[in-house]
């Protein structure tokens, strides 16, 4: 979910959802109790991205496969940003929050504690598994028409 959100929000020009961290901080922010989040406020944002579900789908995984460079690298919905994997464990280092947990070879920013929620992800031959599935997928999609595809068709 994190690499979807993190994808829609700078991985694809307009970008398709906001950072509500910075349209609504008195929400989302480091104290939120995420359990009880108030969401009675409809953000009050229009995308002005017009690419199919298709075209988004295709060009997921070629974020994922081409642009994200996961040696340093980290998605971040939290700022709607990639952050640098050298700044995540400094934080991490200066608040005593398990700073080798940037050492995971997928590096995703939990948005209310920052810690890596891909933290698991620190076996290399499990990481190229996920990697060989986004490639796989990337290549097998790519060469369709992004616009008439489909959940039947994939």
């Amino acid at each position: 979910t994190l690499m979807v959100i993190h994808y829609l929000q700078c991985g694809v020009q307009p970008q398709v959802v906001p950072c509500l961290h910075e349209m609504y901080p008195n929400i989302f922010h480091s104290e939120s109790n995420i359990f009880n989040l108030d969401y009675s406020d409809t953000p009050n944002f229009e995308s002005k991205n017009t690419k199919s579900l298709g075209s988004l789908l295709v060009g997921f995984f070629g974020y994922y496969s081409n642009r994200f460079r996961y040696s340093r690298d980290v998605a971040s919905i939290r700022t709607g940003i990639t952050l640098s994997k050298d700044s995540c464990e400094s934080y991490a280092r200066k608040y005593n929050l398990s700073p080798g947990q940037w050492r995971a070879h997928l590096l995703l920013e939990e948005p209310f504690d920052r810690t890596n929620a891909a933290r698991a992800v620190c076996n290399e031959s499990q990481f190229e598994r996920i990697r060989s599935v986004l490639r796989t997928t990337w290549n097998h999609l790519r060469g369709k028409q992004d616009t008439k595809i489909t959940l039947y068709n994939l």
